[in-house]
């Protein structure tokens, strides 16, 4: 899936400082900070510990409505890797993406794709999507994961509604790939199920979607 993601931002030219939105550990901060040779990387997270301890500097913003305290027009790529599925609306992080961008940057972001099969199979059968969570504690009524602890994703998007919304907040020249993570552990024999229907219609039911938007 990196490859995927890095091979995405491989055209949008020289990138000196990345903000990464939902850091997490800043395992991917540090990987797309070392692809481009950048000279400035800083995470942002609601706790981060483990980002920190890596030596990355970070600030502690919860996105759901925190402004990032930093000056506008600034980086010239903002990333966010699999945190927008957990916030209730999208539209504060995207602002505050807009607003940090030098004019020209790129915004690039990584979430689950709500058209994707692995989200309408299993309510044809009556099951829940595997992104769509209604506990913050564990899985309810899906197929390979209930009962298990949630990782609280709200829901995801389509590449439709994510062009909408950043259109909506300024963002232009915006292109969409897609990506199919390998599935891991014990399902992990029905990962050429996975690649064969993901690559029948691979713009419209892949998993995840990966968009790449300029200032």
């Amino acid at each position: 899936m990196l490859s995927q993601y890095l091979k995405a931002l491989s055209g949008i030219g020289k990138v000196d400082s990345v903000l990464d939105i939902g850091c997490g550990t800043g395992g991917v901060l540090l990987m797309v900070g070392d692809y481009f040779k950048a000279k400035e990387m800083v995470g942002v997270d609601k706790d981060i510990r483990m980002a920190s301890g890596r030596g990355i500097n970070c600030l502690e913003v919860d996105m759901e409505t925190g402004r990032i305290p930093l000056p506008s027009n600034h980086f010239d790529l903002v990333m966010t890797n699999g945190m927008l599925n957990h916030l209730k609306y999208m539209d504060n992080t995207i602002q505050e993406a807009y607003r940090l961008l030098k004019p020209g940057g790129h915004l690039a972001l990584n979430l689950p794709n709500m058209s994707s099969y692995i989200q309408w199979v299993p309510l044809i059968f009556g099951f829940q999507p595997s992104d769509v969570h209604i506990s913050q504690y564990i899985h309810c009524g899906t197929i390979f994961n209930n009962g298990s602890p949630c990782s609280d994703s709200v829901h995801g998007a389509t590449a439709r509604a994510m062009r909408d919304l950043l259109s909506h907040h300024g963002f232009k020249d915006i292109k969409v790939s897609t990506g199919n993570p390998a599935i891991i552990g014990k399902y992990s024999k029905y990962n050429w199920l996975v690649k064969t229907i993901g690559w029948i219609r691979p713009k419209v039911w892949a998993r995840r979607i990966i968009i790449v938007a300029e200032k």
